[in-house]
Order: C-alpha cells, then sequence, then structure tokens
C-alpha cells in the first residue's frame, strides 16, 4: 500500500494538477509582505496553481542550488483568500527508486506561512542530494475530508 502522500503526488501528476499545468490568474503581489530591503528571487516556484479547493503557490528562498554555507532551506508557502486552513509541507529526497520522505512541518495559515528546514537535521556534512517540497492544504486539520489540494516545487540540489 502506498503512503497517502506518494499517492496523492501520482494520481495530482496524472490528473495535471501539479507544476503549474492548470491555466494561474495573473501574477499577483505577494500574499505575504516581504522585509524591506529583502528581495526573493525563488528558484523554485509552482506558480500560483488554481485546484478546485484554492489557489496556492509554494517556492524556496534560493535562486542556485543550496551551498556549503547555507544552514536550511526555507519555503514560503501563500494562498489567496483570507480563509485560515491547515497545510502540511513535507521535503523529500529526489532519489532512482522515488521519493524518500525528509521531514515536515504542519500549522495554520491564512494567506501565508515561511518555514525552516535546517540541511544538519537530514544531511551529513560533504554530502549532496535532489530534494523538492510538497504542500497539502486542508480545510481543517480534523478534518481530512475537505481536502483542498496539493502543490509541489521541481527538483533542487543541496550541497552540504
Amino acid at each position: 500500500m502506498m503512503k497517502k502522500p506518494a499517492f496523492l503526488v501520482s494520481m495530482c501528476l496524472s490528473m495535471g494538477l501539479l507544476y503549474g499545468a492548470l491555466p494561474a490568474s495573473a501574477e499577483p503581489a505577494p500574499a505575504v509582505p516581504l522585509q524591506a530591503g529583502h528581495d526573493i528571487s525563488p528558484m523554485v516556484d509552482t506558480g500560483w496553481v488554481k485546484t478546485w479547493g484554492a489557489e496556492a503557490r509554494l517556492y524556496t528562498d534560493r535562486e542556485k542550488d543550496y551551498s556549503p554555507a547555507d544552514s536550511y532551506v526555507e519555503v514560503t508557502a501563500e494562498k489567496k483568500g483570507w480563509e485560515t486552513n491547515y497545510y502540511e509541507i513535507y521535503l523529500y529526497r529526489v532519489e532512482l527508486t522515488g521519493l524518500h520522505f525528509v521531514n515536515y512541518k504542519t500549522g495554520y495559515m491564512s494567506v501565508g506561512t515561511k518555514e525552516k528546514f535546517y540541511i544538519d537535521d537530514f544531511l551529513s556534512k560533504g554530502s549532496s542530494g535532489e530534494f523538492k517540497v510538497e504542500m497539502q492544504l486542508y480545510k481543517e486539520r480534523k478534518d481530512r475530508d475537505q481536502y483542498l489540494g496539493e502543490w509541489g516545487t521541481k527538483t533542487f540540489k543541496i550541497n552540504h
């Protein structure tokens, strides 16, 4: 039996819901205000993707691969609308055999959130790997039947 995240990724890919396969509306201003003087040009960005339940995007904080000088991967999730929803953000290592779970973060957001995955927690010094991030969004944590959608970034490399 497949684990839920892998199954949902497979299902969403076959339905064309990930990687901006559906037409996105015009690019709006970021839902999460950025600090003055802190321009983020995301390396991997889903773009705004609308599913049957929500319109959101997911991106990391780097234009290029992560270097040994980087200590964490910062992930930003944004969604349109003001309703508070429960999110799960997963970090996966991409290998020949498929996606391998590394870590996850959960919480509630109304328009956006930022989460950090500390590289020392999952990758030893001197090693590297290919990774991707995925987010699942629900109306409420207690009610998994009210699933709003899933978003996933492209693969990115971390050199540690």
